[in-house]
């Protein structure tokens, strides 16, 4: 963790404790991921009222567009799933290890339903998205479709450079940040 993910993330002590936060945004042709939410087009409605806000009084500086996401602290990640900015990624196991990312998922119908050993949200992969439209709306909302725009699961590849034992020692230590 240390090595591959605190420059970004930042470092913490073993019982979970935050030892320095950079407070980093990282750049998107750096991190990869959806883009969507991070364009200007996306942020011109929200800026324009931020900024004839009390908001944009107060500061004195009217507020931009982003050019990357906020690399969050990660105390206490395993209980914030579905992962990164747009919720496109069920499990931190799938965050680790970009391959295990499903394209389609659904979400088990039970609230409270959680995965301790890949830590996340229980989900099962849908093959065929045809059935998803012909359910009810209630119905609809359990699932996820990452080809949709703003919601893709891709970009933020850099555990997958860490082996299969460095990746579940970063899982574990995760658990108890």
């Amino acid at each position: 963790f240390n090595v591959s993910c605190a420059k970004c993330h930042g470092h913490y002590s073993l019982d979970g404790k935050i030892l320095d936060y950079p407070n980093k945004i990282i750049r998107m042709d750096r991190i990869q991921t959806d883009p969507q939410r991070a364009l200007p087009e996306g942020y011109a409605k929200l800026l324009n009222f931020m900024n004839q806000s009390w908001i944009g009084e107060d500061f004195k500086t009217p507020m931009l567009a982003p050019t990357g996401y906020l690399a969050p602290p990660l105390i206490g990640i395993w209980s914030t799933a579905p992962y990164l900015h747009n919720g496109s990624v069920p499990t931190l196991w799938a965050m680790l290890n970009s391959e295990k990312r499903p394209k389609y998922w659904k979400v088990s119908p039970r609230l409270y339903d959680y995965n301790l050993q890949e830590v996340g949200l229980i989900y099962s992969e849908v093959q065929d998205m045809a059935v998803k439209d012909r359910n009810s709306n209630t119905e609809k909302s359990r699932y996820y479709d990452t080809r949709k725009e703003g919601r893709g699961s891709f970009g933020h590849t850099f555990p997958d450079a860490l082996s299969q034992d460095e990746k579940l020692q970063v899982l574990e230590f995760l658990k108890v940040l």
